[in-house]
């Protein structure tokens, strides 16, 4: 039952547009900002990356939602679940991220990061061509 409220819970979040974080906000000298850029450290290059391909998934997904019917939404919080494990990260670690990266300039701009290299090298991402038989 956790880990379907935790697949609730993202996708009450991604109706509201929390799932894509707001990577366009600029930087702040601020003690807020000091604080935030202290929080954004909190996550590893490796959860940021898994958010990261993870949200390629997630965001149309959840992007199909407000038009969907309680079945189809059944059948897009189970892609959305297997999409998170296939990424290896939490539905709670994937919110926290996405949530604090609206807030966070330092997070989002490590996110954005990450993101853009994952552009620039897709070949890494990739699956693997089959063997000829």
């Amino acid at each position: 039952m956790r880990h379907r409220n935790s697949i609730v819970a993202i996708t009450a979040l991604a109706a509201f547009g929390v799932a894509a974080p707001a990577l366009a906000q600029q930087p702040s000298t601020s003690p807020t900002a000091q604080i935030q850029t202290q929080a954004s450290r909190n996550y590893s290059d490796e959860q940021l990356r898994a958010f990261v391909a993870a949200s390629t998934e997630v965001q149309p997904l959840t992007e199909s939602l407000a038009a969907a019917t309680p079945s189809a939404r059944t059948a897009v919080t189970a892609q959305i679940g297997a999409a998170l494990e296939r990424h290896n990260i939490s539905a709670a670690a994937y919110n926290d991220i996405a949530t604090r990266a609206q807030a966070d300039s330092a997070l989002a701009a490590r996110i954005n990061t990450l993101r853009q290299a994952g552009e620039a090298h897709p070949a890494d991402h990739a699956t693997p061509p089959a063997s000829p038989q």
